[in-house]
């Protein structure tokens, strides 16, 4: 009898053990397998996080190459899809979207153009399905940011019209070294054409200082003399609706003399709407500036399109803009 009774407690010990053995077998399970599918799925993610950096990267080089007639919804999804991921397949889920683009409204929160490339997808576990996760949602994003910086050191002197650029803000005309035009003076303060100029002081002339970007006061030949001599010191942003236009229709013939001497020349010309308002800014490349009439032809090509961004302005310094039609191309999340 006594005999019978160890036995009994010999066999619910181990029955025991057993129960025991099992459920430390699946948290052994679960730990390990918590280590090998984290390692997968953060191999998983920086495999989406490459295919994205590389997508938003190249949509934004497609801006700049081609400006107007870039195609960077197609060339961020054709990099991705090259790199692993393709919109709808496989589980992934590839999602572009654009701030700032051309024919797109300009929202001033966003500095520049920016493309923002999203990849998701399902991480399949392979071990800790057995704790009843068989997948992980495995989500990137990447922001890359392109367009020309907005800050300059002494730009042009004089405005142009935004009838030169088309509805998405590539020019129309003077387009390059081959296609060179000359802007002429009109009568009126506001350059109305797409080939035509006016001076400006960027709303800091004479009786505008206490109000810029409100009214510039008389543009005159002295005051344009001293801002391209170095010798007025101001500095402002350029925001948009700010009026730059002139207020007289003055001789301007020693300040073409000026930009001829120092052409050729790159630099950043704000742009105007019909009502002398700016609107932006392009890198102009004028070649020469000839005397002529009350106030002369400039001569040169755009070497960008419109940018719609806002544009600090810096005096003394005139002609030594700190990008000179170069670009930003950069990842920036």
């Amino acid at each position: 009898m006594i005999k019978r009774l160890r036995s009994q407690g010999q066999r619910d010990s181990r029955g025991q053990i057993l129960v025991i053995f099992a459920l430390a077998l699946v948290a052994i399970t679960a730990m390990v397998g918590l280590v090998l599918d984290g390692g997968s799925a953060f191999a998983q993610r920086r495999s989406e996080q490459n295919a994205a950096d590389l997508a938003a990267l190249a949509a934004a080089n497609d801006l700049i190459v081609n400006q107007g007639s870039a195609d960077w919804l197609g060339t961020a999804h054709a990099i991705a899809r090259l790199n692993g991921y393709e919109d709808g397949k496989n589980g992934a889920t590839v999602t572009v979207t654009c701030q700032n683009c051309p024919g797109q409204a300009l929202d001033a929160a966003y500095d520049g153009v920016q493309v923002r490339v999203d990849i998701s997808g399902k991480h399949a576990n392979a071990f800790v399905g057995v704790v009843g996760m068989t997948s992980w949602d495995v989500s990137v994003t990447a922001t890359s940011k392109t367009g020309w910086p907005d800050s300059a050191a002494g730009p042009a002197p004089f405005i142009v019209s935004k009838k030169a650029f088309d509805d998405v803000g590539k020019a129309t005309s003077c387009t390059g070294p081959s296609d060179q035009c000359d802007l002429g003076h009109p009568v009126d303060d506001t350059p109305s054409e797409a080939t035509e100029f006016t001076w400006t002081d960027f709303g800091v002339g004479t009786g505008g200082y206490e109000k810029p970007c409100l009214d510039t006061g008389n543009v005159n030949d002295a005051e344009l003399a001293n801002y391209m001599d170095g010798q007025a010191k101001f500095s402002l942003t350029l925001q948009f609706g700010c009026y730059i236009a002139q207020h007289n229709d003055g001789v301007m013939n020693n300040i073409v003399a000026q930009l001829h001497a120092l052409a050729p020349i790159e630099l950043p010309v704000p742009i105007v709407d019909e009502e002398g308002k700016f609107v932006g800014w392009a890198t102009f490349h004028l070649t020469k500036a000839t005397a002529g009439g009350r106030n002369g032809i400039l001569t040169g090509y755009f070497l960008s399109g419109l940018q719609n961004q806002r544009l600090d302005v810096k005096s003394p310094g005139f002609g030594s803009a700190i990008f000179g039609g170069t670009y930003q191309l950069k990842l920036i999340n």
